[in-house]
């Protein structure tokens, strides 16, 4: 498992020296890469500990599970400083928690605790310390490996279409 990030990318023995693959998201920009996400036909975990603010917080939004470790925190920050919910966030986050919880999230500006993220659907699995975070979502990873990968990248794709703007019509041509 790793994480790309600006620096290089993150490994299970830290950061390592920058790759292609980041250099090839940098020169993308921002919101092409996060549309790449959308488009890798398997489940994307993220493991979050600590704090998910502005950028981060975005970020979030674009696994399609997200496990996080009790003393971690959500806000995306953007009102604080004069800007709206971007980098994605106006997208996913109320088709991830509903446009009620979207709006309290964004026109507030408050922190979230992992527990109050889990209760809205901000975050799949809360585990209570930070040194079971990456097994559990090794976990549900492995969980994802044992079924047919077929079946899997099939729910996947009907997940993510479901909520977006004309799903309904997408979804009845696709079966008739």
């Amino acid at each position: 498992s790793w994480l790309v990030h600006r620096n290089g990318l993150a490994g299970e023995t830290g950061l390592c020296e920058r790759s292609d693959v980041a250099v090839r998201l940098d020169r993308l920009g921002i919101g092409e890469w996060a549309l790449l996400f959308r488009q890798v036909r398997k489940p994307i975990i993220a493991a979050i500990n600590g704090a998910a603010v502005g950028g981060g917080f975005a970020l979030s939004l674009l696994f399609d599970i997200r496990v996080a470790a009790a003393a971690a925190t959500f806000n995306p920050a953007f009102g604080r400083y004069g800007v709206g919910p971007e980098l994605g966030t106006s997208w996913f986050l109320p088709r991830i928690v509903g446009s009620a919880a979207a709006a309290e999230i964004l026109l507030t500006c408050r922190t979230l605790n992992a527990a109050r993220a889990r209760e809205i659907g901000l975050v799949d699995l809360v585990v209570d310390d930070h040194a079971q975070l990456l097994p559990a979502a090794l976990a549900v990873g492995a969980a994802f490996a044992e079924r047919d990968p077929l079946e899997v990248q099939a729910t996947l794709e009907i997940a993510r279409r479901l909520g977006q703007p004309g799903a309904a019509t997408a979804w009845s041509s696709r079966t008739t």
